[in-house]
């Protein structure tokens, strides 16, 4: 059955495929022509109602062998239910008029979907003298889905540029014969009016400090053949100023040369306006930076005077009051020697004052370099400082293997030092004892220093890093006030955060980090 079908499915078709070409063309011609378009044949015949496929179309459609049973109903439950109706009316019209020309989807077996280019014509049968349709089927799949993914883009394209924000245009040349689409007006903020010369717009519209510099960019691209990105201002008629981005591509005739320029414009107005307000806050920032350097550099000027000029009034007072009591100590009463020492301890909180005031204002004017710090080296140097408190209190610092972190050396030895110092000054009864640990992440070094002293009450965990806020006279316990304040600038300085945990009469917990990518 399957080499009789193909037989004359052969015969058909050859006759078909014959009347295209000139008889001179032998049939092998004919046949490989008919292979290389892609090209598969079926015939229908109509009053009998089935149809016979060549196996070419068989394997367009990707489908099994039918046989001559098959019948116009199995036909039309291949095509797509959109399809089936006018393709039946297309058939029947056929039939009176002699030709036949659509386009239609198949479903195979597979439920695949394909797209045929039909063309057909009608014959009367040798055999029976009936009307047999003969069908030429082309697959169009593929320029189908290519014609369809080009609209998608289109219909992008086209919503984008409805935004306002795009505009399309084309120089053919060599008139400079400018062509706009309707989102160019929309940019320019005109009326579209196609009688309007553009190239007389196009240049009025430009900024005046702009033009030039536009038709240089366009010659030169030209000239040298190359396509060409620009940004420039146009001045709509209300006197607003836009800001555009150019995008130039250049086409070419059959003999290479230029013919035109196909471009678009995307106004970047909101981005130049973004761009000039950062540009003015940085002008801000290095404003303030320069102020803040030249206010550093008035600390440091203070600084100078306060380790100078100001301790030398108190050495004196200080050196004074001792010659005081050294030479006229036997004849002074106990008032006046009372009076003598307030006026000598006075000028020593004085001097210590000024001195960790000093130390304060340093912190933030320290030019020295970040770089590797041996926590433990530092803690092993601070137990030398405190060796006499330690000693005297049979106090401990306790810690195990410690990071080496990047930092400045001075500073997280400072840091260290006051933590340890505040420790030490406000144990309780016990021996204190003074723990340091650590913990990391990703970003930070967390460090934990943990005394048994008297412990701090909550309401003052944010009052003890503010300068000069201390908690206990000086009679009881001396101090400027400083320390703690000294060790959350240090803590600043590296990026870092230091609070505390506490309670009273039983110890405190102050935590710092350090980042570490300094």
């Amino acid at each position: 059955m399957k080499t009789e079908l193909t037989n004359i499915c052969k015969e058909k078709s050859s006759r078909f495929v014959a009347s295209l070409f000139p008889s001179s063309i032998d049939h092998q011609c004919q046949q490989l022509a008919s292979d290389i378009a892609g090209i598969g044949f079926c015939q229908l015949h109509y009053s009998e109602n089935h149809l016979l496929y060549d196996q070419k179309l068989l394997d367009i459609l990707h489908l099994s062998e039918y046989n001559s049973q098959n019948g116009l109903s199995d036909f039309f439950s291949l095509l797509h239910m959109d399809d089936a109706g006018f393709v039946k009316e297309a058939i029947d019209n056929a039939i009176i008029s002699g030709q036949l020309t659509i386009e239609c989807r198949l479903v195979n077996e597979s439920n695949i979907q394909r797209w045929l280019a039909v063309k057909g014509t009608v014959y009367n049968s040798e055999d029976t003298s009936k009307p047999v349709l003969l069908l030429a089927c082309r697959d169009i799949t593929q320029e189908k889905n290519s014609v369809e993914t080009i609209a998608a883009l289109t219909k992008k394209l086209s919503l984008a540029t409805s935004s306002g924000k795009i505009g399309l245009w084309d120089i053919l040349l060599p008139d400079f014969e400018i062509h706009w689409d309707e989102s160019m007006y929309q940019l320019f903020g005109l009326a579209s009016n196609k009688a309007q010369p553009l190239f007389a717009v196009w240049l009025k519209s430009i900024h005046e400090e702009d033009v030039e510099a536009q038709k240089n960019i366009i010659e030169n691209a030209i000239a040298e053949k190359t396509n060409f990105e620009s940004e420039f201002r146009i001045v709509r008629p209300d006197n607003s100023i836009r800001y555009l981005k150019s995008y130039g591509f250049l086409r070419h005739n059959t003999k290479g040369d230029v013919c035109g320029v196909l471009g678009a414009y995307l106004d970047i107005t909101d981005q130049k306006n973004a761009e000039q307000e950062l540009s003015r806050l940085n002008q801000n920032l290095e404003k303030r930076a320069e102020e803040l350097i030249a206010s550093n550099n008035e600390l440091e000027r203070f600084a100078y005077i306060a380790s100078h000029d100001l301790q030398e009034p108190l050495r004196m007072v200080s050196s004074f009051m001792h010659l005081l009591t050294d030479q006229y100590g036997d004849t002074l009463d106990s008032a006046a020697k009372e009076y003598i020492h307030y006026a000598v301890d006075g000028a020593e909180r004085m001097k210590r004052l000024i001195m960790d005031l000093l130390e304060y204002s340093r912190v933030g004017t320290n030019k020295d370099k970040y770089e590797q710090v041996d926590i433990n080296q530092v803690l092993k140097n601070i137990e030398q400082v405190f060796e006499p408190e330690l000693s005297e209190t049979k106090g401990q610092i306790i810690y195990g293997e410690l990071p080496v972190i990047k930092g400045i050396a001075t500073q997280i030895e400072q840091l260290f030092q006051n933590l340890i110092s505040n420790a030490l000054k406000y144990h309780g009864s016990l021996p204190p004892k003074i723990y340091i640990t650590y913990k990391e992440d990703e970003q930070y070094w967390t460090f934990f220093v943990k005394d048994n002293g008297i412990g701090i009450n909550a309401k003052f965990f944010e009052k003890i890093f503010v300068i000069f806020q201390r908690l206990h006279s000086n009679s009881k316990y001396s101090g400027t006030g400083i320390g703690l304040a000294v060790c959350k600038k240090i803590v600043d300085r590296h990026k870092g955060s230091i609070w505390v945990e506490s309670e009273p009469n039983i110890g405190s917990i102050f935590y710092f980090t350090v980042y570490k990518y300094l």
